[in-house]
């Protein structure tokens, strides 16, 4: 696992269906706590070194993602800009943050501005991917403007992050993907990744 991760963080060892079926229990168990003592027990999940503990307050937010309380994405963030790398923030970005972005709309101009404004990738790359499970209610221009700002990016975390989402969002357009993509100059990973189910 270690090594998977580039030796980034320590892991305990124990695979995802064994973790999964271990957190259960606990979910349980701290259903009943108010927000304060939630956000207590997640942080102490974040601050301990092994990465599936990290794993487990990701999925926790993600179970609770429908009720949180309006301006909690600003926690989610700072969650997102600590030990960062891919493995927990596209679970944030995409199923907490996005879902926190549909249930709270007017927030989500300024949020997205902010994070492309960042410079911070891991910012960058929620901004791409926090429609990744909207499917049909996906705001198609927003997506492509946000790829268009990034397109001279060096990043490989941004560049797959732009190819995933398009992919992604082809499922539901592919025309309007494959339209979309005509003549623009985008990294050969983003497009490779785009267009990886386009034919």
């Amino acid at each position: 696992m270690e090594k998977y991760m580039k030796n980034h963080f320590v892991f305990f060892g124990i695979a995802a269906p064994e973790r999964r079926q271990l957190q259960q229990t606990f979910f349980g168990r701290y259903k009943a706590l108010d927000r304060q003592e939630k956000d207590q027990v997640l942080e102490d999940l974040w601050q301990t070194p092994q990465r599936e503990c990290q794993y487990a307050a990701c999925d926790w937010l993600r179970s609770e993602a429908k009720t949180l309380p309006q301006g909690y994405a600003d926690n989610v963030e700072a969650l997102v800009c600590r030990k960062s790398w891919w493995d927990t923030v596209d679970g944030l970005a995409g199923h907490v943050l996005g879902t926190y972005l549909l249930l709270y709309p007017k927030e989500r101009d300024s949020r997205l501005e902010r994070w492309m404004a960042s410079g911070n990738l891991w910012l960058q790359r929620c901004a791409v991917l926090h429609q990744l499970t909207y499917r049909s209610k996906t705001d198609a221009d927003l997506l492509y403007g946000l790829v268009l700002s990034l397109a001279d990016s060096k990043a490989f975390f941004l560049q797959k992050a732009m190819g995933w989402a398009l992919r992604e969002y082809a499922k539901t357009d592919p025309n309007g993907v494959r339209t979309w993509l005509q003549g623009k100059k985008l990294p050969a990973l983003t497009l490779r990744e785009a267009t990886k189910h386009l034919r």
